[in-house]
């Protein structure tokens, strides 16, 4: 919901985010309608900068919004940096910028589907007068307008007059982001970047933790990478720890496989809210030396939580693996309350402040670079497409947002690369290509050996 000034627009927004809600998840919608808002007083800041909102204002709006989200009080434009102070505005990276324009795009594209209603049922006579692009919109109606349509249409509203030509009249094709995610890691000494939580640094915030349960989230954050909304929705027999020095398996479930399950405990708005993603694997992949310290704080965290039940028989009880603190109930829909606590604590370690989600940036940055590869003895770093299935991501584009290349260690690469050419009198294109037949021929060879034995 959406609250303002103009009920014109209050309505519109909830109108569009409900059928938002009807194709999407609940965090879905939310940073949907959230980013909107973002645009929306933005476009209102301008408009009273400038002095009201017309077509060329509303153009120049949508023209700077991507300058807006990224540079803010830094921009170069007198306006933007203006509207970014007065409205406390902190810069975001390229990558998040994207995903307000597309935000912004979709609730522009409803707006011109309604801009298009409007024209039919001016072509059957409900609205009468010629539609302008000057803002506000000044609206006249036809002797048999309806009374709803005449208060949808409400004369005065800024959003009535985008959606009544202003859009159509500059050309509007949608807003394009110029910012894109490099694909180096700039990485500083402990590993760690704006996005990617320095994984020097993991260990020493999980052991600060001052409860287990969020030491389990954090190293299980580190050791597998998961998304906080798959966390939210594990359940105990989702994990389960290694025996006689086996490794242990932890699964991820989609919970619209499981609802019949989660109906126990949830109702159906909080089954709905518990957001996922889908992977192709339930199954995930732990990394040292985070691995140890999750199995660790489980068995910690699960003693504290049957102790818990048994002293509190009639609190609910449930097969959720993470609850609150105070009641032990389950924690879907609590991100707000696990994202302040890691933010908290991280920048207390880092003197930076970074989200849940960093950790699973670091994880892919880790796969990426770090992880020594059983494929190649004595490398690291995996291939792209293995990563991409350790992440669940189901495409390779997603994977490479996370997936980045540490900027040393190509620089390292590159100084090897020409320190073998200029020890090479022979190196050439035809020599490269013969070394890299007889390693494909020898991939191979071991591969049918592999398949027979």
């Amino acid at each position: 919901m959406l609250l303002c000034d103009d009920p014109f627009l209050s309505e519109f927004f909830s109108h569009w985010a409900y059928e938002l809600a009807r194709r999407h998840d609940f965090n879905t919608v939310k940073a949907y309608c959230s980013d909107v808002r973002v645009l929306i007083d933005f476009v209102l800041e301008v408009a009273y900068l400038l002095g009201g909102l017309t077509s060329q204002v509303l153009s120049d709006a949508f023209e700077c919004f991507e300058d807006f989200l990224v540079f803010g009080v830094r921009s170069e434009n007198d306006l933007v940096r203006t509207a970014a102070k007065s409205l406390g505005a902190n810069p975001i990276s390229g990558t998040s910028a994207a995903r307000y324009i597309t935000s912004a795009n979709k609730f522009l594209d409803a707006c011109e589907r309604m801009r298009l209603g409007m024209l039919e049922l001016k072509r059957i006579g409900y609205v009468s007068n010629e539609y302008i692009s000057v803002f506000p919109q000044r609206i006249t109606y036809s002797s048999n307008v309806s009374k709803s349509v005449a208060l949808a249409i409400k004369d005065g509203s800024w959003m009535a007059g985008c959606i009544s030509g202003g859009v159509r009249q500059i050309r509007f094709k949608g807003l394009i982001p110029k910012s894109k995610k490099s694909q180096i890691a700039n990485a500083d000494e402990f590993g760690g970047d704006e996005d990617a939580f320095p994984i020097d640094k993991l260990v020493k915030l999980i052991e600060s933790a001052s409860c287990s349960r969020d030491a389990l989230i954090w190293s299980a954050g580190g050791a597998f990478g998961p998304r906080i909304s798959e966390l939210l929705t594990m359940l105990i027999e989702d994990v389960t720890p290694g025996e006689d020095g086996a490794e242990g398996v932890v699964l991820i479930i989609d919970p619209d496989t499981r609802k019949n399950i989660l109906s126990k405990w949830l109702t159906s708005t909080q089954i709905d809210q518990a957001s996922h993603k889908g992977r192709d694997s339930p199954a995930v992949y732990l990394i040292e030396p985070f691995a140890s310290y999750f199995w660790f704080h489980f068995a910690q965290y699960r003693l504290e939580v049957i102790g818990f039940e048994r002293n509190n028989p009639f609190a609910l009880h449930s097969n959720f693996l993470f609850r609150t603190l105070r009641d032990y109930r389950p924690l879907v829909g609590s991100y707000q309350t696990i994202y302040e606590r890691f933010r908290e604590a991280a920048y207390k370690i880092t003197g930076r402040y970074y989200g849940l989600h960093s950790l699973r940036h670091m994880y892919g940055y880790y796969l990426a670079n770090f992880c020594p590869d059983p494929k190649r003895p004595g490398c690291f770093g995996l291939d792209l497409r293995t990563v991409q299935r350790l992440m669940g991501h189901k495409t390779l584009a997603a994977t490479l947002r996370y997936a980045r290349k540490d900027a040393r260690m190509l620089e390292a690469t590159v100084s090897a690369i020409n320190a073998a050419r200029m020890q090479s009198s022979g190196f050439g294109v035809e020599m490269v290509r013969m070394k890299h037949l007889e390693n494909l021929r020898r991939e191979i060879e071991e591969a049918m050996q592999e398949r027979s034995a």
